[in-house]
């Protein structure tokens, strides 16, 4: 089992998770401001950790752009990118759907319901 030694040793990006540390309030901070169809709080925040995770791997120091305005961008167009395959409703079925047990609680079958309009 990995502990969190081992993933700083394998990081590709050296100082990757005292990045992730220090930039998680900006990501969380951008991410109250977002919703995503068919989707809560937690997982908003969850893309804009991916987003700021893909940031810190792809910022290019050299390139002089500071890093918070890098990772800003990162987080909110990942955000953006999830909002538009949310709303894509290529999930429409799995996000309208209801679950309706049939028999008992033991050996039930369930049966999803589709709620169409």
């Amino acid at each position: 089992m990995r502990d969190a030694r081992d993933c700083r040793r394998h990081s590709p990006v050296p100082g990757e998770a005292d990045l992730t540390r220090r930039y998680r309030p900006l990501a969380l901070g951008i991410a109250r401001d977002w919703f995503l169809p068919g989707s809560d709080p937690d997982d908003v925040r969850q893309e804009a950790m991916l987003g700021l995770l893909v940031g810190i791997r792809s910022y290019q120091p050299e390139r002089g752009i500071p890093l918070a305005t890098y990772l800003r961008f990162s987080v909110r167009m990942w955000l953006a990118a999830a909002a538009k395959m949310a709303n894509a409703e290529k999930h429409g079925p799995l996000n309208t759907s209801a679950r309706v047990v049939v028999g008992d609680e033991d050996e039930s079958a369930i049966v999803d319901v589709s709620r169409r309009c």
